[in-house]
């Protein structure tokens, strides 16, 4: 069992926002701790997860998070976990904390349809109420090493699941020769007040099932 701990500074303005702590993937699980009360189990081989942590911290005081990551299990086989590795274990992905308004941006999700020449994008929110209206999302997909930008909009917000397609003629797809990545962007505001942004990036690619075989 391998042990993280980090101690953070919690100022009084965060109090009315949402705070996350983002893992990006740990082998094979993971527990976590804010100020030694456990608030999160994790089982999932290369999985990233967050955890929801404004309730656990002290504000206006020095807290800590404690992770403790665990490859023992004699239930799950493979190469990656077993193979030479043995039974190695740590979190090998970024850990990070974001701090947002009382909506967020929970997720993003993107994937190509009609034979990669729409792109469909799909977009989770967190912390809607009846309270909050006027929300927009904003989104861009740029190229970042250029700054161009391909393709962008806004959308009103009304529910907590947001669905859209947009045209790829513009994008490049990706490949082994080409690894051409793009970004999208997503800014979630209330009139001109920025709530939340992320960024995530992307490749246009279709992979397909082809009996037992899958196909770039």
């Amino acid at each position: 069992v391998g042990w993280y701990r980090k101690t953070i500074e919690a100022p009084f303005e965060w109090k009315e926002k949402q705070i996350t702590l983002n893992i990006g993937g740990v082998v094979l699980e993971a527990w976590v701790w804010i100020n030694g009360e456990l608030v999160k189990y994790h089982l999932g081989h290369s999985t990233p997860f967050e955890v929801s942590i404004a309730k656990h911290l002290k504000y206006g005081l020095e807290n800590e998070i404690m992770i403790a990551v665990a490859n023992t299990r004699t239930d799950r086989l493979g190469c990656v976990i077993r193979g030479y590795k043995g039974f190695s274990a740590g979190i090998y992905r970024p850990v990070s904390i974001k701090i947002a308004g009382k909506s967020r941006i929970k997720d993003c999700y993107m994937y190509p349809i009609k034979d990669m020449k729409e792109l469909k994008c799909q977009v989770e929110l967190d912390g809607l109420n009846k309270g909050i209206d006027e929300l927009v999302l904003d989104w861009v997909i740029i190229a970042p090493q250029t700054g161009y930008i391909a393709y962008q909009g806004s959308i009103p917000i009304a529910q907590n699941s947001l669905e859209w397609t947009t045209n790829t003629s513009n994008l490049e797809p990706w490949s082994d020769k080409s690894p051409k990545l793009y970004d999208i962007e997503l800014t979630l505001r209330q009139n001109e007040a920025i709530i939340d942004t992320h960024t995530q990036e992307f490749g246009l690619r279709l992979l397909e099932r082809d009996g037992i075989s899958l196909r770039l």
